[in-house]
C-alpha cells in the first residue's frame, strides 16, 4: 500500500470514528428524559456525524470533499458515484440542511432532531456498507 493511500485510509478512518462518536452523542442526548433533552445536541451532532459520514464515503471513492459546506452538494456527490444516496432524503430535516456548521439553522422540537438522527444513522448504514465492500477488495 502506497503512502498516499495508507494516509487516505486514515483520513477515511477518523472521519468514521468522529461521526461514530458524534452519533453516539446525539443517540445518548436522545436518550434522555424528554424534559432534560437537548434538542440542539442531537441536531448538531447528527448534522456533524451527516457531513464526516458522507466526506468519508466520498474519499473512499478518492473525491476530496473537504472544502464542500453544504450537506446536499455531498448527498449529490455521492449520489453520483452510488444511485443509493439519491433515497438519503434531507426533506426530514426541517432546520434546512444548507451549511454542516451553521449555527443559525437548528431545531428546537425533538421529533424534528429525532428524524435528523434517523436521517444520520441511515447514512451510517450505507457508508459502513460501503466501507465492508472496499475492504474486501483490498483483502483480496
Amino acid at each position: 500500500m502506497s503512502k498516499a493511500s495508507l494516509m487516505n485510509n486514515i483520513n477515511i478512518i477518523r472521519l468514521l470514528q468522529r461521526a461514530t462518536d458524534s452519533l453516539r452523542l446525539a443517540e445518548e442526548e436522545s436518550n434522555r428524559p424528554s424534559g432534560d433533552t437537548v434538542s440542539y445536541c442531537i441536531c448538531h451532532h447528527s448534522k456533524q456525524a451527516l457531513a464526516d459520514l458522507l466526506m468519508s464515503f466520498l474519499l473512499m471513492n478518492g473525491v476530496d470533499a473537504s472544502g464542500t459546506g453544504r450537506l446536499e452538494d455531498l448527498r449529490k456527490m455521492c449520489s453520483a458515484i452510488d444511485k443509493n444516496f439519491e433515497g438519503l432524503e434531507f426533506e426530514g430535516m426541517e432546520c434546512h440542511p444548507t451549511k454542516i456548521e451553521n449555527e443559525e439553522h437548528y431545531c428546537l422540537e425533538i421529533a424534528r432532531v429525532e428524524e435528523c438522527l434517523k436521517i444520520a444513522n441511515r447514512a451510517k448504514d450505507m457508508v459502513w456498507l460501503a466501507y465492508r465492500k472496499k475492504e474486501k477488495n483490498y483483502s483480496n
